[in-house]
């Protein structure tokens, strides 16, 4: 018995292209949708807590409540948040099989300084909950789903 398959549409390289420009659109739109639903919920109590920020000793939290009159974490006179959530810098790269995105944060108070406990502001900023991993690739999945229905017709 013999049997031959015909395929339809784009086949070999014109397909990989096609591939990693979808994967490259939804890299972005995941990073934008970080940028914008994930990234403010790292200066608030409850993100802290999810995130398991490093606990700040309690005279720097005394002093921050007395002066500033706010207790948010990586807050002290809000420039660091301003210019975080003010800024939307998302970039991808890979190849049709890999991809990543990053999205840049021009905070450059968080790297300036490593506390004596080994406290890293900018690592803590950087860290992902496990909770935010399954919206996050849904997220993405839809984008890509998307892209790939448009290929398909």
């Amino acid at each position: 018995m013999r049997a031959k398959v015909k395929e339809q549409g784009l086949t070999g390289r014109k397909y990989m292209k096609e591939l990693k420009r979808i994967n490259l659109t939804a890299a972005r739109a995941l990073g934008e949708r970080f940028h914008e639903v994930n990234l403010p919920r790292r200066f608030t109590q409850s993100g802290a807590r999810m995130l398991g920020y490093a606990v700040r000793s309690a005279r720097y939290n005394k002093r921050k409540r007395r002066l500033l009159r706010h207790a948010d974490p990586l807050v002290y006179s809000g420039e660091t948040k301003q210019n975080v959530l003010r800024t939307e810098d998302v970039r991808e790269g890979g190849s049709s099989k890999t991809w990543r995105v990053s999205v840049i944060l021009h905070a450059r108070q968080l790297n300036r300084y490593k506390t004596r406990r080994g406290l890293r502001p900018a690592d803590e900023i950087r860290r992902t909950a496990t909770k935010e991993h399954g919206p996050l690739t849904r997220y993405f999945e839809e984008i890509h789903n998307a892209e790939t229905d448009k290929l398909d017709r």
